[in-house]
């Protein structure tokens, strides 16, 4: 990748202070080697790993209890140069609550996210969002700009970290169960918000989808749709399951655009694994099912497919640009005495679509991971407290 105006802006903001004459000769070599000035260089290992417990006092991201906050926690890169890393915290010190804010939330819970450089884990900014204790998530949008889902409320944000707009996801209150999901478009131009309503089992259930424009939170349409079991955001049209009837588990898969006209899809199927659907950038569909992964086009031609081998399963897959990242798992032999989660992570696999081409394989130690793909390809997971980077090329 070339030399760029932004990326010189963003080292200028971001790096020590330096003579302006070695600012650009640092430039001007990074342009010679065809690399970019922010990405790590070529790594045997890691490229670098961070303690998130003893450097920024998050506490560990395998130690999820009970309680839907204590699940609340991710990792997404915001640009392929900085990185998010959040996690709900509940107040240390009981104290006084304070008003409720559009979050819903009252003081006892915020989510707190540290933005880090990409090439070698130095924090850039950090965050504390007032939240409930159910939901809370980050989202990027393009340009370095990016959503905060914290509980009733969601905030857009600048890439300086400045904030842009609020749009509140307000309870109906008429529903036995009641939830918001957010997702956002590959290229990250739009937003939808899905509303989901479960009334009972014979008032059935219903959900509301709306698309905004990522740069204002503004209305752009509704999709019509009488009821998302699952949903993924996708450029210009929706993946959903059971999207025209009752939940189904191995069928049920649609693409809706957003006039609302639906096509089924024939989602793969193998073992006793319900298959899953993801959206992907340049039109692609990530198809997933038991140890099956294949990429297909709208259009079904398939780009990329690969099938594991044993009980080795694929539970999980995150995308941007041209790679794609998936968890390989095999069930735990005591999953049925197990009540939490039933599947040992074993590695996060690596590919490159546009070849295609199968990356080398990052293994997982621990029993819970949390993971993040770059459009360069760069992978960050996280282990218990430990924050890796690694990159395509190893």
């Amino acid at each position: 990748m070339g030399f760029s105006i932004n990326s010189a802006l963003q080292i200028q903001r971001f790096g020590k202070p330096t003579h302006t004459m070695q600012r650009l000769a640092t430039l001007f070599l990074a342009f010679l080697i065809g690399g970019h000035p922010g990405a790590p260089s070529n790594c045997d290992g890691p490229c670098w790993s961070k303690n998130l417990k003893e450097s920024d006092g998050f506490r560990s991201f395998d130690q999820q209890g009970d309680r839907p906050w204590q699940s609340q926690q991710g990792i997404c890169f915001i640009t392929t140069d900085r990185l998010a890393v959040y996690q709900v915290e509940e107040q240390q010190q009981p104290g006084p609550l304070k008003p409720r804010d559009a979050s819903g939330g009252a003081g006892r819970f915020h989510v707190r996210v540290a933005f880090l450089e990409a090439s070698d884990g130095r924090e850039l900014k950090t965050l504390d969002v007032q939240t409930n204790a159910y939901s809370a998530d980050v989202l990027p949008t393009h340009d370095g700009q990016f959503l905060i889902h914290a509980g009733e409320a969601l905030y857009l944000y600048s890439a300086s970290f400045e904030p842009l707009r609020l749009r509140r996801l307000p309870f109906a209150k008429a529903a036995r169960d009641e939830s918001w999901d957010v997702g956002v478009s590959p290229a990250g131009t739009n937003v939808f918000l899905a509303h989901h309503q479960i009334f009972g089992r014979k008032e059935g259930s219903r959900t509301d989808v709306e698309v905004l424009d990522a740069d204002t939170l503004e209305h752009v349409v509704d999709v019509p749709v009488r009821h998302l079991n699952d949903f993924s955001a996708g450029d210009g049209f929706l993946l959903t399951q059971s999207a025209q009837g009752e939940p189904a588990l191995y069928s049920g898969w649609g693409i809706v655009d957003l006039q609302g006209q639906r096509t089924q899809i024939t989602a793969v199927v193998a073992g006793n694994c319900p298959p899953f659907l993801r959206a992907l950038a340049h039109q692609l569909v990530a198809d997933v099912g038991c140890n099956m992964l294949s990429v297909k086009s709208l259009s079904n031609r398939e780009v990329f497919s690969k099938t594991l081998k044993g009980r080795d399963t694929f539970v999980s897959v995150a995308n941007s640009g041209d790679f794609l990242a998936a968890e390989v798992s095999r069930e735990k032999l005591t999953a049925w005495l197990d009540v939490g989660n039933p599947w040992k992570p074993l590695r996060i696999e690596l590919y490159d679509l546009s070849k295609p081409l199968e990356m080398h394989p990052v293994e997982i130690k621990g029993n819970e991971v949390q993971y993040a793909v770059s459009a360069r390809g760069d992978l960050a997971v996280v282990e218990g407290d430990l924050l890796t980077l690694h990159n395509s090329s190893e």
